[in-house]
């Protein structure tokens, strides 16, 4: 049991340089939230609400023409061949 309790105090003693470590990673913490949260959230949203109108009103009508266009010259031709 002693050893087992001096095992766990080398642990604790350890975890308890927090004190130590919490400015550095608070600050590091910190950067890495400020400069993932801006471009992240610039990133998502930007990307999230302008491409679904577009596809949504640009993407169903010119492509399924010529997608069947295509798709049915390409099987004829492949048929053919």
């Amino acid at each position: 049991e002693s050893s087992d309790e001096e095992s766990d105090d080398e642990e604790f003693q350890g975890f308890h340089s927090d004190e130590d470590v919490a400015p550095s990673s608070l600050r590091s913490a910190l950067r890495s939230q400020r400069g993932r949260a801006p471009r992240g959230r610039g990133r998502k949203h930007k990307t999230t609400p302008i491409p679904p109108p577009r596809l949504a009103d640009v993407a169903p009508t010119p492509p399924k023409t010529p997608a069947r266009k295509r798709g049915e010259e390409g099987t004829e031709r492949m048929v053919q061949a």
